[in-house]
């Protein structure tokens, strides 16, 4: 602003005006309004005395005004502050700007944005205009610290040694990544991941160390408890056996992976480690048990039962009330003296020969069985057996035999120390039939099932024949050609020595004469191979046992002929059937008998071939 002063020679009042330039006038006040050059004009327009007086004009120049700003301090920060408002002023009135001269920061506007810890140097700038020279730029520098940070770890819970594995979660205010570690207990971390490794407390340390923006935060430990876990064992049921199967190794496992131990609950048996001795046929009950350990409670115990079964080491038949047994009725340990040592039993399924059969002028007076693991032997008794006698080939019709006089029992006189049972009957009680022994599944006999066999006795027979057991004067001649003396005794299984007293000769002969028998009164080759003769629903068509005739047939099998015979009262005549099964029809063979007059025998001759071996043959007997 410039107070303009001028004069006219008249005395007139001067005026003003801008002739040009930045600037305006008012009266004699010129207000400049920019840097440049100014023409003020002076004027006096005259009055009635004096004419317009010449103008003047005056000229000046208005250069740029300087200016200064005005940035107060900034104060230090943390790194927790990461946005401030920038405030500076110029005193030309005009704006100021601002840029980050150094340091983790940046501005847009007057906002500073902090991006890290350290020195952070803000430069205030105006840079003038037509009017204002740029000002003095300001810089101002504070520090920007490290800011905290803080740990959110929620609590852990507690679990059981089953659950080993724990995914571990924490986060930092600072956004910065948590590491873990183990502070005590019995544990083990890898990354996030938390492997227990037993039952206790563990406690687990969240860190994070900080950075260059970060001071390290205060670690936070989070304990939780690891109980024991439950366990369970795995033991397969225990299959029934017999006794010669006397030892056995356990097996179980239990999911904790720890041993098994085992135990007898009860039952006769021993055990040792997981090897268990059988001692004797019953019950036997084994217990399975883990007791655990610092990290596995107790698991629940298994028990299992199973049966062990007696079973039969030997069957034989013996020459009871002979010289070879000091001819001693009774049962006793003599007896084992004179067992038939070429003698074995038959069993279903085989053929009769000389070897199950004896010609013992006594008959059928002695059999042995030994039994191992027989659970209750001292009171074994008839009832525990069954017998049964007859000569053909269906020994399930067979009549009942007689009774035993006496069934003694020697515990561990046996093969390998089994018990030895002796049964006795009277001598010639049984005589030329075939004998067949049941051994009973008993709770005396201990056994899974019956055991069954036969014997036979033809007195006289010598074995000379292997198609028939007929006695003849061949045998009588047979016994007359090996004779047996004082000196040169006869062995225990010489087939000629018929009454078994170590002698051969004229008594055994007499003995052989006087049990003569014909084809029909002969003991039979039994044969157990399943072709049994069978008779129909109707047995007055069909009569083969139980018939009001008292009928009787007989059958021989051979390996390549099957015969069958039949004594056919004189009134009847008789046809051979077949039927390919029980249920199938009846049909009549085309195979002509032959028969004897004398003796009415009927006998028909069958060829065994494949294609008929397995057929039930029956006899239907008819009136003339």
């Amino acid at each position: 602003v410039i107070t303009l002063s001028a004069s006219a020679s008249s005395g007139l009042g001067v005026t003003f005006s801008v002739a040009s330039g930045p600037a305006t006038v008012t009266g004699n006040t010129l207000t400049v309004t920019g840097a440049g050059t100014v023409s003020v004009m002076a004027n006096q327009n005259g009055d009635a005395n004096y004419l317009a007086a010449t103008a003047v004009t005056k000229s000046f120049t208005v250069g740029q005004a300087t200016q200064i700003i005005t940035f107060a301090d900034l104060a230090d920060i943390t790194f927790a502050t990461n946005v401030i408002t920038l405030s500076a002023s110029a005193s030309s009135g005009l704006g100021v700007t601002f840029s980050v001269a150094s340091g983790p920061a940046t501005v847009t506007g007057n906002t500073l944005t902090v991006n890290g810890a350290g020195t952070v140097s803000v430069l205030a700038n105006q840079s003038g205009d037509a009017n204002y020279l740029a000002a003095t730029a300001v810089t101002k520098s504070f520090t920007v610290g490290k800011a905290a940070q803080t740990i959110t770890f929620a609590d852990l819970a507690d679990i059981t040694f089953a659950t080993n594995v724990i995914t571990l979660s924490a986060s930092a205010s600072s956004g910065l990544g948590v590491t873990f570690s183990v502070a005590s207990g019995p544990a083990t971390v890898t990354g996030n991941t938390l492997t227990v490794t037993g039952a206790g407390t563990v406690s687990v340390l969240a860190n994070q160390a900080g950075d260059v923006n970060f001071l390290a935060a205060t670690a936070i430990t989070k304990s939780f408890t690891v109980g024991k876990a439950a366990q369970t064992i795995t033991f397969a049921d225990l299959a029934n056996i017999n006794h010669t199967t006397n030892t056995i190794a356990m097996s179980a496992t239990a999911s904790s992976r720890l041993g098994v131990a085992f135990s007898v609950v009860s039952g006769p048996a021993t055990l040792s480690g997981n090897l268990l001795t059988v001692t004797g046929a019953g019950t036997v009950s084994i217990m399975a048990s883990q007791a655990g350990d610092a990290n596995f409670l107790a698991a629940n115990s298994v028990t299992h039962t199973f049966q062990v079964f007696s079973y039969l080491v030997g069957h034989w038949i013996f020459y009871n009330n002979s010289t070879w047994d000091g001819n001693n009725a009774g049962a006793n340990a003599q007896d084992d003296k004179a067992i038939a040592t070429d003698k074995t039993p038959l069993k279903t399924g085989s053929i009769a020969t000389f070897t199950n059969y004896t010609s013992y002028a006594k008959g059928i007076n002695g059999i042995m069985v030994d039994l191992a693991g027989t659970p209750n032997s001292s009171t074994l008794s008839v009832n525990d057996f069954r017998f049964v006698k007859g000569n053909d080939n269906n020994p399930n019709n067979w009549s009942l035999a007689p009774t035993p006089s006496s069934v003694t029992i020697r515990p561990g006189a046996g093969i390998f120390g089994s018990s030895r049972v002796t049964i006795i009957w009277p001598d010639a009680a049984i005589k030329n039939t075939w004998l067949g022994i049941e051994i009973l599944a008993t709770a005396n006999t201990g056994l899974s099932s019956v055991e069954r066999f036969f014997f036979g006795n033809a007195v006289g027979d010598t074995g000379n024949s292997t198609a028939n057991v007929q006695v003849t004067i061949s045998d009588q001649a047979a016994i007359r050609a090996h004779p047996a003396t004082f000196l040169s005794p006869a062995t225990i299984a010489s087939r000629w020595d018929i009454n078994r007293d170590q002698r051969v000769g004229i008594a055994d002969e007499a003995l052989a004469r006087s049990h003569v028998t014909s084809f029909l009164t002969a003991l039979k080759l039994v044969d157990f191979r399943g072709i049994p003769i069978e008779p129909t629903g109707d047995r007055t068509a069909f009569s083969m046992m139980d018939n009001p005739e008292g009928i009787t047939a007989m059958v021989q099998s051979f390996e390549t002929e099957m015969i069958i015979e039949s004594v056919v009262p004189s009134r009847l005549e008789a046809e051979l059937w077949f039927a390919e099964s029980l249920t199938d029809p009846w049909r009549p063979t085309n195979i002509a008998p032959t028969f004897t007059e004398v003796e009415n025998v009927w006998r028909w001759t069958v060829p065994v071939e494949l294609r008929n071996n397995h057929y039930f043959y029956c006899i239907r007997y008819v009136t003339k």
